[in-house]
Order: C-alpha cells, then structure tokens, then sequence
C-alpha cells in the first residue's frame, strides 16, 4: 500500500464534512436518543442522515468509496504504520499469546489461535514472525473472522501482509462472521483475540459478542482483549514528573501524555460514531461482573495487566497481588494502572486451573 495512497485515504476520511459534523451532532443524540447504547442511534446517523449503523452503512454498495478510503486509514493507524503506538500494542498482545503457549509447555503447531475481528490479518501475521519458524508446521494455526468484505480483502493483501513468507501464508485462514448474529461454533481455539475490537461496541453488545463465544470454547481455552484502557486521573502527569529522572524522558512523557489525550478523544469518538466507549479497569470489572450475573452457567474468570489472579468480581485487589507473570509487565511501578492499552484476559471460571479467586 503506497504511502501517497493512505496520505489520500486519510484526508479523504478526515476532510469529509458528514464525519466532521459527527461531533457536533452528539448533544443532538443524546436528547434524541438518551444513552447512547445502539450502534444505530448515534450521532453518526443525525450526521449522515441515516436509519443504518456504521458498519452496515459502510458495506453497502452505494458507499464503496468511502468504506474503501476508511479500511485503508484504519489499516494505516490500526497496523501501527504510525508514530504513535510503533507496533508495541501488536507486540504486547503477540507476547501475552506466546507466554500463554510456553505456559502449556505446548508446541506451538498444537495451538489454534482466532483473531476476532482480525482484519486483514496483520495481528496473526505478527504474532507469527514472532514465533522461530521454517515452514507453517513451527507455527500455530491462525484463523481470522470478520465480515465478508474484510476477508475478501484480506485474502488479496495476505501475501503482502506476511512479507510472501509462505509459511505464515500456510498458516493463516479466514472465516465468515458476524459477531451480534453468529454463535462461535465448537472450534477447538485455544486462544480467541479482540484486537481493539470491543471499544467499538456498547457493554450489552459486548456481553452479547462474549456470550456467543464463551456457549462452545474450551474449558482451557482464553480470550484475550486488547484495548485502550482509561488511566484513572491524575496518573499520567505523576509519571511524567517521574520520568524526568531519566535520559530521554521528556520525549517518552510526550507520547505517554499524547496517548492518554487521545485515549479520552477515542471515548467521545466510539461513542458518537458506534455508540462504543473506552473503558476503564472498573469498567472492565463491572462489565464483567454483569455478564457473570446475566450468563451464571458460562461464569468467567478474568484479570488485566498488572494483575496475576483471575476473579470473577469487581472486588479490587490487595496490594500483594500485583504482575507476575502477565507480559510485558517488567517493571510494577510503571506498569500499575500506567498504561493507555492492555490486554484483559477471560477464561471460564469452571476451569480446573487453581488460580480463579
């Protein structure tokens, strides 16, 4: 994909008046619609006069342009071609699914990995360069489900995706799925990932994307979650100040103040355009804590960097319990609630493993 390509596309997405008028429009939604909870009452449909959500709006025929301009701006900020996240969000996800495959003490040929939403394939290709490998029998098998056009396009642009190495070609496939309408059938994955995919969404239909999930996967199976995490206030200028001790670290404060301002920017963005939210390390417990109430017989188990212990509630944890083993937390100081993304992790809290709280 040519730079000149995605410079056009990206004007094209951020000159365009109705998306621009978006914003402008989220007081009118919500004295029209109260709390903005479904994709189709948002600020985006006042704005592109509209009865469809953004998705559906998107796909449809009349709108090729624009959904084509918007899949390679995405691609271009999403891929981590820019300066703002430098692939460490990729890596950080790829190094909590490889922890997870060495903690089996599996071969990785044996682990069946499904990227949620995965796009064109740009997280499986990573985690799969990530992974020492001759030919698709060193590597895990990759599978990545979306919508139709995401796999068509995926499909076309996989080799260059993988740099034409054919055994990360080998290893990846793609699948049709719609994560409101479809039930995730008995696939026997290891791991299901959501790669700031669950920001996009509201927490009822966020339930709703887990529940379809959790109904058929594998007493030891995972769910990992990466997504923007709200820090709690006052945190970031702390560590800036902090920061100052160190060689460089004005130019690493910058970016970490950056990403916290645009953390809270993508909030109001989720919200006016897909009735999504950015959410908290609260939030992530009460939604979880909502769903283990709603789906008592599929009760999950979950944890987010810097913690090692799954639970099941809300409960905060003590002071003891702190990362251990969860990547790439290395460093407690920085890593307790300093971070603009993580990765949550779920599982079924049925599981034989002990360390459920």
């Amino acid at each position: 994909m040519s730079e000149d390509f995605v410079t056009r596309s990206t004007l094209t997405i951020c000159l365009d008046l109705r998306f621009l008028n978006t914003a402008f429009r989220i007081g009118d939604a919500l004295l029209r619609y109260g709390d903005i909870v479904e994709p189709y009452e948002t600020a985006f449909n006042l704005a592109f006069d509209t009865a469809y959500d953004y998705l559906r709006y998107m796909v449809d025929t009349e709108n090729s342009e624009l959904c084509e301009a918007m899949l390679k701006h995405l691609t271009f900020v999403m891929s981590s071609r820019n300066m703002a996240t430098r692939d460490h969000d990729q890596d950080t996800l790829a190094n909590n699914v490889i922890s997870k495959i060495t903690s089996q003490g599996a071969e990785p040929q044996n682990f069946k990995i499904v990227d949620m939403g995965g796009g064109w394939g740009h997280v499986c290709v990573n985690i799969a360069k990530a992974i020492p490998h001759t030919d698709k029998k060193d590597l895990p098998k990759f599978v990545v489900k979306d919508l139709q056009k995401m796999i068509d396009n995926g499909l076309d642009q996989l080799s260059e995706t993988a740099e034409h190495d054919k055994a990360i070609i080998d290893s990846i496939s793609f699948e049709k799925y719609n994560f409101i309408e479809d039930i995730n059938q008995p696939d026997s994955a290891d791991i299901y990932m959501f790669r700031f995919v669950m920001h996009d969404w509201s927490d009822s239909r966020v339930i709703t994307i887990l529940k379809n999930i959790v109904l058929n996967m594998g007493k030891d199976a995972r769910i990992f979650i990466m997504d923007y995490i709200i820090p709690t206030q006052h945190v970031f200028p702390l560590v800036v100040e902090r920061l100052k001790r160190f060689v460089n670290a004005h130019i690493l404060a910058t970016m970490i103040v950056t990403l916290t301002f645009a953390t809270r920017t993508m909030d109001i963005a989720a919200m006016s355009i897909l009735a999504g939210k950015e959410r908290t390390e609260d939030d992530w417990g009460q939604l979880i804590t909502r769903f283990n109430k709603e789906n008592p017989d599929t009760m999950l188990g979950f944890r987010l960097c810097p913690h090692n212990k799954f639970r099941t509630d809300n409960e905060p944890y003590a002071d003891n319990e702190a990362c251990t083993d969860l990547k790439p937390c290395t460093n407690n100081e920085l890593c307790n609630r300093k971070r603009a993304f993580g990765v949550v992790e779920l599982k079924l809290a049925s599981s034989s493993s002990s360390d459920i709280c």
